[in-house]
């Protein structure tokens, strides 16, 4: 009998941030023993959990990605990736074979309907995935086997913020003990255990001190915050005549910055007198003419900052450069699929493929095309040339031009000859 696809299924535990309901497949988490026999120390997997969380709330960096600047950036990256094509390939070993590309169309299928929740199709589901990514740094994603024709695999997106990886797994004890857990960690009652085979997660880059690295919106928070704070300073502004200079107190106490306050209150505003500052403050000069100028030049200045958080180019925010010529412009639009876009499709093919597609039918690769979208003529009369050259096969070039590939025949170049 074939799973169901609802978040309602019995044996489903849904990632949400309420309504949890406890898994039958697992004992209760306090129950669950590990080596030694020891039962799992909660305080163990709470740190695990903060460890995960790295110093700033999953809280504030997804009100930070609500920002104007930030929900531009999002859907900059998600459109981009999600407009890509995409594919589902056999193994190289049976790419002459009928029923392997029958195969590869019905797991197809199942990506183009992954579950029958609010995220029902690629697209939204991908997104929803690949937000948390950028945003949190990692994704996370739960996944069941489904029938053997009509749906291979069913696939859930999860609550990244909630999971926590157990302090006490080990690849010995796969098969029965969890690898993460889901929910509240100060709220042990409610924790969802989770196998290694009902859970993965998608992560974009990994280091030798780090469980999770810092995603481009912890990079980019202080500027995020400094950027939510523009309104306030403009209206401290008003009305001032110090509109030209930023202060900055560097390694100042809270005691400094008091007295620094004070006596500029005091001798600068109150009295008009000369400012004379020491080695431990930088004035940046930013020759605004008024208030509105003020803010427009911070926040242009903050843009710049910003964008290179995510290795987007100026352009990307709306940041104008008077002295671009058509072809810098041309480069930076490449650089930014380069830099930007690409590392999220390459980790999408990665994990899809190693924890999708390949986990279900071992061999069978996740591809979404990774070379910059050109316009639709050009895109079909390059793929055109490169096939009547003989550079790549049939298949290959009705990829490239967006349509599907037609099996086996279509594996073959010009002259007849195969990859093989």
């Amino acid at each position: 009998m074939e799973p169901q696809c609802s978040k309602t299924s019995s044996n489903r535990s849904r990632r949400t941030s309420s309504g949890l309901a406890t898994s039958n497949l697992f004992k209760s988490p306090e129950s669950c023993t590990f080596q030694d026999g020891d039962a799992r120390s909660t305080n163990k997997w709470q740190q695990a959990s903060s460890r995960t969380q790295q110093a700033v709330p999953a809280w504030k960096l997804r009100n930070l990605a609500n920002t104007p600047i930030g929900h531009s950036v999002l859907n900059r990256l998600l459109n981009a990736v999600t407009l890509q094509p995409w594919s589902i390939v056999p193994p190289h070993e049976h790419r002459h074979s009928q029923a392997a590309w029958e195969r590869a169309q019905e797991l197809s299928r199942a990506f183009m309907r992954p579950n029958c929740e609010d995220c029902d199709d690629y697209v939204l589901f991908t997104k929803a995935v690949l937000q948390d990514l950028i945003v949190l740094g990692y994704g996370a994603v739960e996944r069941a086997v489904g029938s053997s024709k009509t749906q291979p695999f069913w696939l859930w997106e999860v609550n990244a913020a909630q999971v926590a990886k157990n302090p006490e797994w080990s690849p010995q004890r796969i098969l029965h003990h969890p690898r993460y857990f889901f929910g509240n960690p100060f709220q042990p009652d409610s924790l969802i255990p989770l196998l290694d085979s009902e859970l993965f997660l998608v992560r974009l880059k990994s280091n030798s001190h780090q469980l999770i690295p810092s995603s481009p919106f912890r990079v980019a928070y202080h500027l995020m915050s400094s950027w939510l704070g523009l309104n306030d300073y403009q209206d401290l502004q008003v009305g001032r005549a110090w509109r030209n200079q930023i202060i900055t107190l560097v390694d100042a106490t809270e005691r400094d910055i008091q007295r620094f306050a004070d006596y500029w209150t005091a001798e600068v505003e109150q009295s008009h007198g000369v400012s004379i500052v020491g080695k431990q403050v930088k004035i940046a000069n930013i020759k605004a003419k008024n208030d509105l100028e003020l803010f427009l030049k911070y926040e242009e200045k903050l843009l710049k900052l910003f964008a290179i958080a995510f290795n987007l180019t100026n352009q990307d925010l709306g940041v104008a450069e008077h002295n671009d010529e058509p072809a810098i412009v041309g480069a930076g639009v490449n650089k930014t699929f380069q830099e930007a876009i690409l590392p999220y499709i390459q980790t999408l093919n990665r994990s899809f493929t190693e924890n999708v597609t390949s986990y279900f039918e071992p061999g069978f690769e996740f591809k979404i095309e990774t070379t910059q979208p050109l316009p639709e003529k050009q895109k079909t009369d390059t793929a055109k040339e490169l096939y009547q050259g003989g550079i790549i096969t049939l298949n290959e070039s009705r990829l490239r031009a967006g349509m599907e590939s037609i099996g086996p025949a279509g594996d073959f170049f010009i002259d007849g000859s195969s990859r093989g």
